[in-house]
């Protein structure tokens, strides 16, 4: 959930790792999620990754698009490059 543990909540809860942050957008798949931070960083969670995890790999083509599917999720850059992510 990006809170450091496995535990469910029933109310909202900021995550600690973006609170000095300015979120653009949420991305969720079935087993991790992301957020693309205003200025173009882009952070994963869930399955494989206890806490937020900035991938720095991407951000350097811009982020445009992000599909999150089943098992795997897709980033398109706007240099039409296209990256396959599996959580670990």
């Amino acid at each position: 959930m990006g809170l450091g543990d496995i535990e469910s909540v029933s109310q909202p809860a900021l995550i600690p790792s973006f609170e000095n942050f300015p979120m653009g957008k949420i991305f969720a798949g079935h087993h991790i999620s992301y957020a693309l931070e205003g200025s173009g960083y882009l952070y994963l969670w869930g399955r494989g990754y206890d806490k937020p995890k900035r991938a720095d790999k991407c951000r350097q083509d811009g982020i445009r698009n992000i599909f999150c599917s089943g098992e795997e999720s897709y980033v398109l850059t706007v240099a039409k490059t296209l990256y396959l992510i599996l959580p670990t």
